[in-house]
């Protein structure tokens, strides 16, 4: 689920504004946006063969 929008409702920042989102998310700080379950987060990013992934997770 991308709560903050994507590139068509935000600047683009390098992928910053997807890892800053879903660390609110993760952190129960997402606001309106925020989605009921907030344990892991992924974050991708490339196009066709280039691409990365980053998994986030609550620190317990």
């Amino acid at each position: 689920m991308n709560t903050h929008g994507g590139l068509l409702a935000e600047g683009y920042r390098h992928g910053m504004n997807t890892v800053a989102e879903a660390v609110l998310q993760i952190q129960g700080r997402g606001g309106d946006r925020q989605v009921p379950r907030h344990e892991v987060g992924v974050v991708t990013s490339g196009a066709l063969t280039d691409g990365s992934a980053l998994v986030l997770t609550v620190d317990r």
